[in-house]
């Protein structure tokens, strides 16, 4: 059963080979965790823009075989209603943020993030 959903930076610090990262992943077992399909659009345009290009490409690919990728689309309503919501306060998040924020919520999962500041300002949105 899938509980957690990692944010992108999460994803960028486990290639980037951080343990602590790793073993917040390993304590919540990583066949409770999956990514958006929005993060693996993110990692994909770092490893296009990176030094390292086809080591990173290859990294990513293998972890998109060994991870639940969750469709961003359960989202799409929710994003919409928050995006609205947050513009009208004056609070806006990136789209991006927005999307993968909201395909948690549209999942039912707790998002593992390090970008609390932004994210909290999502109704309905439980943060790890």
């Amino acid at each position: 059963m899938i509980r957690y959903l990692l944010d992108t930076n999460i994803l960028v610090d486990l290639i980037r080979g951080k343990e602590n990262t790793a073993e917040r992943i390993r304590t919540l077992g990583l066949q409770h965790c999956a990514i958006s399909d929005l993060t693996l659009f993110e990692l994909y345009c770092g490893a296009q823009a990176s030094l390292r290009k086809e080591e990173n490409l290859a990294l990513i690919d293998r972890l998109a075989t060994e991870i639940t990728v969750l469709p961003s689309a359960a989202g799409y309503r929710e994003a919409a209603r928050q995006k609205v919501r947050l513009n009208r306060a004056g609070e806006r998040i990136e789209d991006i943020d927005l999307m993968i924020g909201c395909t948690a919520i549209a999942h039912n999962c707790t998002l593992l993030t390090d970008n609390k500041k932004h994210l909290s300002r999502l109704e309905g949105l439980t943060l790890l």
